[in-house]
């Protein structure tokens, strides 16, 4: 018997009652709006442990180069992951936290992820004299090794000649050594 694609699931309701999203059955990914999209794919993340994501992650590639799909893909999909990601805890954060909130230091477990309220913290020093004078020696130092690596950005190749301001002896200067290897840098657009 054939799915109908036009017959809708109802999602879990929310608070209100209302439902969250509508999820229809059998429908192409493509003819399906951003949202649920969005929902269907998060459903799907939500039942997968630590394992199944870790598994499916280093299968993905494989596969994909197996049966000549194009593996760049997946990197821009990894990408737009990383970005929804991050996206989505920063605007559930504020609403998630006074939620775990009134679980308290025992937390919630919710689709195998552990959430804990606890607390960030963060001194400020400030209000030391002996440490503002330390801290100012680190700006300081900072600043100098600045200019020192912009000097030794212009050194040649074959090395310069300079003298020590501290010991006066001759100190032959290099280049810094460039080290580099290949990434992928992904932009979404």
């Amino acid at each position: 018997m054939e799915a109908n694609p036009t017959k809708q699931v109802p999602a879990t309701p929310g608070r209100s009652g209302v439902p969250v999203a509508t999820l229809p059955l059998s429908m192409p990914i493509g003819e399906m709006t951003p949202e649920q999209a969005g929902y269907t794919a998060l459903h799907l993340l939500a039942y997968m442990n630590k394992s199944q994501l870790t598994a499916a992650a280093g299968f993905l590639p494989e596969y994909a180069d197996a049966e000549g799909f194009d593996t760049t893909a997946l990197t821009a999909m990894a990408a737009k992951l990383r970005y929804f990601a991050e996206t989505l805890e920063k605007s559930a954060k504020g609403k998630a936290t006074a939620e775990v909130m009134i679980y308290g230091r025992d937390g919630v477990t919710r689709h195998g992820v552990k959430l804990v309220a606890s607390e960030y913290v963060r001194y400020d020093y400030a209000n030391n004299a002996h440490w503002n004078e330390l801290n100012e020696v680190v700006g300081n130092a900072t600043a100098a090794r600045k200019v020192h690596e912009r000097y030794l950005d212009t050194c040649p190749h074959e090395g310069r000649v300079r003298v020590d301001e501290q010991t006066g002896e001759a100190v032959r200067d290099y280049p810094p050594v460039r080290i580099a290897q290949d990434i992928i840098k992904a932009t979404i657009l």
